[in-house]
């Protein structure tokens, strides 16, 4: 993996990665939301979440990443600033970029969009927020989180990309050793239609009677239970498919102009 700094002239060097034929994704999203498992359930096809042994490698892996990835100055040392990485397949090129969803970081989004053409945005939230008994607190927590989508999604950078707001549901095992479970279709529609209400998404997709598709799509999961390989499972495929779909309906607009 590559760590790399925020600090100094790094994001001069952004827009050398990759190339022409590259598709960039950014990953965003509150601290402790799942982004960083999101990136290295996909590059790290060895990895396992089945059992114990697989439950501590996953967590070795990121813990290590975490410690030995530069970081910013005033944030803490086990917070890297973003993490890179680039996934192959077939003939689908994409180039990562996990970046952090802490406060710091956050007024740094900007820095990354406006040096890189992200193809697309994944932004991912954990459910549990709006589960929390201080009901005041949820709220504030779940505005602020509307508000940073919203104003990616208004932001000039960002006007060609697609968007996947990615609800990371964490439903472990009933004891410490079980893998994680899969979400049932009934709970991935409530949490659809919850989080689409919650960010105000309705406004934003089109009728079912027009062609083009929606610019959000929202996909409700569990990344630890994915399985393996991760880059074929069926969210991932989902996620590369509005990518690719978003585009050719924006690029005909732009052509019939």
């Amino acid at each position: 993996w590559r760590g790399l700094a925020m600090s100094g002239g790094a994001l001069k060097c952004l827009p050398f990665f990759g190339g022409a034929d590259w598709k960039h994704i950014m990953i965003v999203g509150p601290k402790g939301s799942g982004k960083t498992a999101f990136l290295y359930r996909l590059k790290l096809k060895e990895l396992s979440w089945n059992g114990k042994k697989g439950r501590k490698g996953m967590r070795e892996v990121l813990n290590t990443m975490c410690a030995d990835s530069p970081t910013t100055p005033g944030v803490p040392n086990d917070a890297a600033a973003y993490h890179f990485e680039e996934l192959v397949k077939g003939n689908d090129k994409y180039g990562i970029w996990d970046i952090s969803g802490r406060q710091a970081i956050k007024r740094l989004w900007p820095s990354f969009y406006r040096f890189v053409s992200m193809s697309a945005v994944v932004f991912v939230v954990d459910p549990a927020v709006i589960e929390k008994p201080d009901v005041a607190e949820a709220a504030r927590e779940m505005d602020e989180y509307k508000r940073d989508l919203l104003f990616m999604l208004n932001e000039d950078e960002l006007r060609e990309s697609a968007f996947v707001l990615l609800v990371n549901k964490r439903n472990p095992g009933e004891k410490p050793d079980d893998p994680p479970k899969r979400l049932t279709h009934g709970e991935k529609a409530d949490l659809t239609k919850t989080f689409s209400h919650i960010f105000g998404l309705d406004d934003l997709h089109p009728s079912h009677t027009q062609p083009a598709p929606a610019r959000v799509e929202v996909i409700v999961t569990n990344i630890a239970a994915w399985p393996e390989p991760a880059d074929q499972c069926r969210e991932w495929e989902t996620i590369t498919k509005h990518i690719h779909n978003y585009h050719v309906t924006h690029d005909r607009k732009v052509i019939a102009k």
